[in-house]
């Protein structure tokens, strides 16, 4: 189980975390109901921005304890703040770009700490087959 904001634990089965020891590709993904999610700190008095904030950084944290663990190939960092919030929670500091998978979006590799290629992504925008190719592009620089 893992501690996000406030005190709440998201359990995260062993098979998923296998998946990542296997070599397979893993993803962690938030509701796309943002209604509902934020509709969880309403109670609270927290604003859609706060909870926004809070959300991103309980991510963060889980994220972060499951790199820790499982170091993976590379990762593909979707949806604006959450993906700049767990940035800075992994000290990624410095990148170099490299070739766009699509337009917008290139192929990065981190070169504070370890080299870990990384993508970027909005939540705005990338084809119906963007993530099996940035996963495609991360494997070819690990080959």
């Amino acid at each position: 189980a893992l501690e996000l904001a406030g005190g709440a634990e998201l359990e995260i089965p062993a098979e998923s975390l296998a998946a990542l020891r296997d070599d397979r590709a893993c993803l962690l993904q938030l509701s796309r109901n943002q209604e509902e999610v934020h509709g969880l700190f309403r109670g609270q008095g927290k604003t859609e921005i706060e909870a926004g904030e809070r959300i991103a950084a309980g991510f963060a944290r889980m994220v972060g304890r499951i790199v820790c663990a499982a170091p993976p190939k590379g990762l593909v960092l979707a949806g604006g703040e959450t993906a700049s919030t767990i940035a800075r929670a992994l000290g990624l500091r410095a990148l170099q770009v490299g070739t766009n998978i699509e337009p917008g979006v290139p192929l990065c590799v981190s070169i504070s700490g370890s080299p870990m290629p990384i993508v970027f992504k909005s939540g705005n925008f990338g084809s119906d087959d963007f993530y099996g190719r940035a996963i495609a592009a991360i494997s070819s620089l690990r080959s």
